[in-house]
């Protein structure tokens, strides 16, 4: 674990995204994301299955700068079982696991 840690400290200079929150997880039929943008980018928030294969994109659209939530209403296509949520602001992406009910 300490010899990924330079590279994860350098990294974090160029850090457009942060994700503060996923709720609720397990998730039924709406999920919140509270992220940080460092500066305006085009945010992108996908959910794809345990293979990375997309199975919705929630959003892709410009994003301004700071600390924002977004609700997404999941449709009920969406099958019991495990998911990604993947969420890329100006090429610095972050993979969350979430369970829909």
């Amino acid at each position: 674990m300490s010899t990924n840690l330079p590279s994860t400290m350098s990294r974090q200079d160029n850090k457009i995204l942060t994700v503060l929150k996923l709720y609720p997880n397990p998730v039924s039929d709406q999920l919140n994301l509270n992220l940080r943008l460092e500066k305006e980018a085009i945010l992108s928030v996908k959910i794809t299955d345990l293979l990375g294969n997309e199975i919705m994109s929630l959003m892709n659209e410009k994003a301004p700068a700071g600390e924002q939530t977004r609700t997404f209403t999941l449709p009920r296509k969406l099958n019991t079982g495990m998911y990604f949520v993947r969420i890329v602001a100006g090429g610095d992406p972050k993979v969350l696991k979430i369970s829909v009910l």
